[in-house]
């Protein structure tokens, strides 16, 4: 399996630390700690690096010297939105309609990250050569690939949000932004952790996840962030292929060196180039060769020579302290090696351990970065057992020391869990850009076995899942009272069927919604329930009706009932729906009876019902042959059962020769149906014609109100 051209572009950046620097100037408090000795201007053999700045040390005990990182430690899609709250509302749009949505730039192919107008940006020396763009990462600029991704992130937030507000047009800027942002660090976590980490660790990269654990530290070990993720170095390819929408070449390849600081392409031709080009080709091998656009033209300007990557990693472990080879291998469970000839079994290449025996005089002195980079790749991984063990413990620990890990228990619903889980970078890369086909994973470049497919194949988030009802909010209020909010009403408190509510004015509002589907589960059609009071609900029609076999669906945003109604041959068939959920006032029903108007052709089906509080709910309608026995639940002792009918629901009757087919699902959820209904607070209206239903399913939607 070869990986394709992006290597860690997409996720590095969000996990790995960014580092305070001293600036030395060659003044007298230089040649202390924290700056190495200064180099002399004369002196171009030598690289100018800085140290780290490290964390104050409190109370006046010497501690081991640890670095500041000013990135947080979780995937939480911090490269998007910053890592504080300044540079996370300096990145919003100010426009209070708009709040919900990220600055952008325009581009020649859509949104681009917003121009950066501070002075900052000249130092960063991009400002003539495409200008400097800012992102929640201060690293953007660095190189192109970097630009063109955030861009893509930048757009995937605002394509969210602009769905969200649409589906949810009373939410507010920032209740929109609050939860893309949402969405976004969870969307980030799924593709860090399920499409990319198995490519770099191999299968089964991790232990089952079992939820969040207080105990472990999250925090970004020093091994990880100087040397074990620096293995991504080895993947950049020392040029970038440029292709259009059909993967086909257009120019000469971009080098390396000439994309640092350099956003010139970007502006001129957009992202969509460059981006295809970097999945559309494969990556470097995880070895020892570097290319040359890293080791001898780094940053490399008109008026400066290029840095040496490879140099900066061992001096970068060096100032933070990372022990030597050997303390990771015992650390992992590897053989002590006291020869580099112990090395074998994990460096696999004699011409890496020649050249390690040149270099160190044991294993013990060998820096992490370069004994990492020589192992041979465990099967099915990209990296040898050492990286593999260390980038394995830390995002391990990054995933249960998270409070907010996405796949922990009530941190989203489960429809919205399985909606954020089919997300993948080719979705993003079907919606944002201009590609009508691309490999399933986007890290994996195709091949002719496992070839690119149409995007309409890929999948993708269904934003409706995140539908919410704007009109019943829980609130605490005395029944018949105005409830006020700087002054002003806003609402009256009502007794409707769910307990006390402050119902938003005005009062007539969507409560409930009946929905008409096909055999094939397919929307026919989609009604509303309108409540003006509390008391009895008007009827609501939809214009379509389904067909002899389909579904009538009842319910709202977060509870539906769900109901086959098969064989249906006579018309004005009637039957009742009873629903009673947990944690709701007193055990509170609804029922609501639906009526098939017509068989023959599409006409409508009619929707209604009535509250009421109960003391008590059924738990079982028992099928018996000539009998039905009604059951009445106590909440104070489940286990006490009367064949008693319960007052206040409708009267059963049994058909004759024809057994009753009733279903009930248990508590906590309870939905009850009625083949067979005698409504006997109609005045004395009866609908008593018989309709077969195959089964009934209650789903959740979230939590009860």
């Amino acid at each position: 399996m070869e990986l394709a051209g992006l290597g860690l572009v997409p996720m590095a950046h969000n996990l790995t630390g960014v580092f305070f620097y001293h600036r030395c100037n060659g003044s007298s408090s230089d040649f202390v700690c924290p700056c190495y000795p200064i180099i002399p201007d004369a002196d171009a053999a030598c690289i100018r690096i800085t140290r780290s700045a490290a964390v104050c040390q409190k109370h006046g005990y010497p501690k081991p010297r640890e670095q500041i990182n000013v990135n947080t430690a979780f995937i939480d899609a911090s490269q998007i939105y910053g890592s504080t709250k300044r540079v996370a509302d300096s990145l919003r749009q100010t426009k209070p309609e708009d709040r919900g949505l990220l600055k952008s730039s325009r581009g020649l192919d859509g949104e681009l990250l917003p121009l950066d107008p501070s002075l900052e940006a000249e130092e960063q020396l991009c400002n003539n050569l495409g200008g400097c763009f800012v992102a929640g990462d201060s690293r953007s600029n660095e190189q192109q690939s970097l630009a063109a991704f955030h861009s893509l992130f930048l757009r995937e937030h605002n394509r969210i949000a602009k769905t969200l507000k649409d589906i949810n047009n009373h939410w507010n800027g920032e209740k929109v932004y609050q939860e893309t942002r949402r969405i976004m660090g969870a969307v980030m976590q799924k593709i860090t952790y399920l499409d990319f980490l198995p490519l770099v660790l191999g299968p089964n990269p991790l232990p089952r996840y079992r939820g969040y654990r207080r105990d472990v530290r999250p925090g970004i070990s020093g091994s990880f962030a100087t040397s074990a993720f620096r293995y991504g170095h080895s993947l950049i390819r020392p040029a970038f292929d440029i292709l259009d929408t059909g993967f086909n070449r257009i120019g000469n390849p971009i080098g390396l060196r000439f994309m640092f600081f350099n956003n010139t392409f970007i502006q001129r031709n957009g992202i969509n180039p460059l981006l295809l080009g970097l999945i559309g080709n494969f990556s470097e091998n995880v070895d020892r060769i570097l290319s040359s656009g890293v080791t001898r033209h780094l940053f490399e300007r008109e008026n400066s020579p290029g840095l040496n990557l490879a140099a900066i990693n061992i001096q970068r472990s060096r100032d933070h302290g990372i022990p030597g080879y050997n303390h990771f291998r015992k650390l992992c469970g590897l053989k002590n090696a006291k020869t580099f000839a112990d090395t074998k079994n994990e460096i696999r290449d004699p011409k890496n351990i020649q050249i390690l025996k040149r270099l160190y005089d044991n294993p013990d002195i060998v820096d992490l970065w370069v004994a990492g980079l020589a192992e041979t790749p465990v099967n099915g991984a990209s990296v040898g057992p050492t990286f593999q063990c260390i980038i394995g413990d830390q995002f391990r620990r990054t995933r249960d020391g998270d409070r907010f890990y996405f796949e922990r228990k009530r941190v989203w619903r489960r429809d919205q869990l399985a909606e954020i889980k089919k997300v993948s970078l080719s979705s993003m890369y079907c919606n944002n850009l201009n590609v009508t086909s691309i490999q399933p994973n986007a890290f994996v470049a195709p091949t002719d076995t496992k070839p690119r497919i149409n995007c309409e194949r890929i999948p993708d988030i269904d934003l409706c899942k995140w539908k919410e009802n704007p009109y019943f909010r829980r609130h605490p209020c005395v029944n018949g009272k105005l409830v006020s909010k700087n002054g002003k009403c806003i609402c009256e408190c009502k007794s409707p069927w769910f307990g006390n509510r402050c119902e938003s004015r005005p009062r007539t509002k969507v409560s409930w919604l009946a929905t008409i589907l096909n055999s094939k589960k397919e929307i026919v059609c989609s009604g509303a329930l309108i409540r003006p009071n509390h008391d009895v609900l008007t009827t609501a029609s939809c214009a379509k009706a389904a067909s002899k076999n389909g579904y009538v669906q009842l319910g709202d945003y977060r509870k539906v009932a769900t109901i086959a109604i098969k064989s249906i041959k006579k018309v004005n068939q009637d039957f009742s729906i009873i629903i009673l959920p947990r944690k709701i006032h007193k055990n509170a029903y609804f029922i609501g009876i639906a009526r098939v108007v017509s068989t023959l052709r599409p006409t409508a089906v009619t929707v209604w019902g009535s509250g009421q509080f109960p003391d008590f709910v059924w738990t079982k309608v028992a099928r018996r042959r000539n009998t039905v026995c009604k059951r009445k639940f106590n909440p104070l002792n489940s286990r006490k059962e009367f064949c008693t009918l319960p007052a206040g629901l409708p009267a059963i009757t049994k058909r004759s020769g024809s057994p009753l087919v009733q279903y009930y699902l248990y508590q906590p959820y309870l939905v009850g149906l009625l083949t067979e209904v005698a409504d006997s607070s109609s005045s004395g209206a009866r609908f008593g014609k018989y309709v077969k239903v195959t089964h009934l399913r209650f789903s959740k939607r979230g939590r009860w109100w």
